[in-house]
This record gives C-alpha cells, sequence and structure tokens, in this order.
C-alpha cells in the first residue's frame, strides 16, 4: 500500500475482511507517482451545436480534451464517462459545471498532484473496471462530445491513434 497514491472510489475498494496482510511501502523517495503537469489550455472558439448544458462527455489526455474542457467549463451539469481522465475534468469541476448529482465514471486517471488530491479528497470521482466506463455500457445522456486525439486521419476518415512508422505511441483507449 502506499500512501502517495490517490484514493478513488468504485471497484478499486476491496473490503477490509478480504485481506489477508498488507505491506505499507513509501516508495516517494525512489519512485514519485507519475504526475503530468497541466497546461494552461490556448483560448479557442467553440462551436454552439456542441456546446450543451446535460451534455456527457468522454475526455481522454493531451492538449485537445483540455482546450475542450475549458471551453465547456461554462456550461452545468456536465457528466464525464471516460476510460481516463486528466486535469480537464479537475478545470470543470471548479467551474461547477459538473452534474453534482452524477460522479465522475472513469477507468484511471492521470494528472497533476491537485486532480489527485481531488479524487482522494472527494466522492464525486468513480474509478472502475474499464468495462463499466465505456460509452456503451453507461447508455449516457446526450453523448454529443467524443473528445480523443488522432495522429492520422485518411480520406475515408479512418483515425490511427495508435502507431506511426511501426512505432507504438498510444493504445486505442477511448477511440472505439
Amino acid at each position: 500500500m502506499n500512501a502517495r497514491m490517490p484514493y478513488t472510489f468504485g471497484d478499486g475498494e476491496i473490503p477490509l475482511e478480504c485481506i489477508d496482510g498488507a505491506l505499507e511501502v513509501d516508495t516517494t523517495a525512489h519512485v514519485p507517482v507519475v504526475q503530468l503537469p497541466p497546461k494552461r489550455p490556448p483560448h479557442r472558439e467553440a462551436r454552439r451545436p456542441l456546446r450543451q448544458d446535460g451534455t456527457t462527455l468522454q475526455l481522454g489526455i493531451g492538449e485537445i480534451p483540455t482546450v475542450a474542457a475549458s471551453m465547456m467549463s461554462d456550461l452545468r451539469d456536465l457528466r464525464v464517462w471516460s476510460e481516463m481522465i486528466s486535469d480537464g475534468v479537475l478545470t470543470l469541476h471548479r467551474a461547477g459545471a459538473l452534474d453534482p448529482d452524477r460522479p465522475v465514471t472513469s477507468s484511471f486517471l492521470i494528472g497533476s498532484q491537485e486532480l489527485y488530491d481531488w479524487a482522494t479528497a472527494t466522492m464525486g470521482c468513480r474509478c472502475g473496471a474499464p468495462k463499466q466506463s465505456t460509452i456503451r455500457r453507461a447508455s449516457p445522456r446526450k453523448m454529443r462530445a467524443l473528445v480523443n486525439a488522432a495522429m492520422q486521419v485518411d480520406l475515408f476518415a479512418q483515425a490511427n491513434a495508435s502507431y506511426v512508422n511501426k512505432r507504438i505511441h498510444s493504445g486505442f483507449g477511448g477511440q472505439p
């Protein structure tokens, strides 16, 4: 058990009676918890048809989801169903844009220490098995904003988000 790891509610919670033994480890001196420092998104103008209160978002990692989150921070009652979340969700939380009655649902998170602290301190974030955070299982309302990046798109609208020149850059994650 590493006290530096963020505590998330959801499938990762294990009842104490299921644990026969545990070893507390402080690995912070040797291996700190991985963090991605937040970037301040550049200002972009949002297209109105995609911006609606109550929209359900699937946000990933990188500049595109961060910019998209900042452009939607003036909306209300947004929901997040995503394979992973990063600091863009924190931007929505700070702005009061998230639906207070629905937790952010994700399989995992990566970002700043502030994001980890938020996930630990609030019951507004639930991490579950990947099958629980998929779009199909979630049946979310107003699913209009799928925010993913692709490295290549061809003339037939086929997107490549995994590899370039036989080198893997990313898994397919939330792309499907």
